[in-house]
């Protein structure tokens, strides 16, 4: 089992794991760059991740549980259909990763750069996102529960089909969302009154 910090190099540990389908246990990876470039289906738990540079890679279908990310650069990745359980991401980078149907749930996102990442159709919830940026982010069809955000910025996001009940943006830069016509991804969302004039701007209404 992987189950301890290990003298074998992280693209070595990790591929062994999805060879011999184990969940890695503990294990802590430090200044190093992922040369492999598929690591789909890779399940880690309870581990440490830092100062690791794992760009344009294939991490489909991957599971992580109770697992830090700190000053990692994931951009460009694929992590589509994956899962994130009580996970935790300081400033980090994951600039045009493809999220699509994954799953976070009950994770921190501190100080960390989400610019034009996709999370089309995944299940957000529980997270605390704080000092982030998720710019031109699609979250089209996703489902938010429990989301706490303060001091990032949701710039030019796409919301499309996306329910914001119970979101509070009040806290944050939000400007420029795409949404349907009617505008009805709005409803039971919470915005500050600069906000809603910016908002109210998007369909063709002046304030004088």
């Amino acid at each position: 089992m992987y189950n301890e910090e290990t003298p074998l190099s992280i693209n070595k540990t990790l591929m062994a794991l999805i060879e011999d389908e184990e969940v890695g246990t503990g294990l802590t990876f430090e200044n190093q760059t992922i040369t492999e470039f598929d690591l789909s289906s890779l399940e880690v738990s309870d581990g440490q991740f830092h100062k690791i540079v794992c760009t344009q890679a294939r991490l489909g279908r991957t599971c992580f549980y109770g697992t830090t990310f700190k000053l990692c650069d994931f951009s460009n990745s694929t992590f589509d259909y994956s899962y994130f359980s009580d996970c935790t991401f300081v400033d980090c980078k994951f600039v045009g990763a493809n999220f699509k149907d994954s799953t976070f749930k009950k994770c921190n996102i501190t100080a960390s750069n989400f610019n034009y990442t996709n999370f089309d159709g995944s299940k957000l919830s529980d997270l605390k996102l704080l000092d982030s940026n998720f710019s031109n982010a699609s979250f089209s069809s996703v489902k938010f529960k429990k989301i706490t955000i303060k001091d990032s910025k949701f710039i030019q996001n796409n919301f499309f089909a996306t329910s914001l009940k119970g979101m509070d943006f009040s806290k944050t830069e939000f400007l420029s969302p795409t949404v349907s016509t009617e505008g009805g991804e709005f409803k039971g969302m919470s915005i500050s009154a600069m906000q809603a004039v910016e908002l109210i701007s998007i369909f063709g209404i002046t304030i004088k």
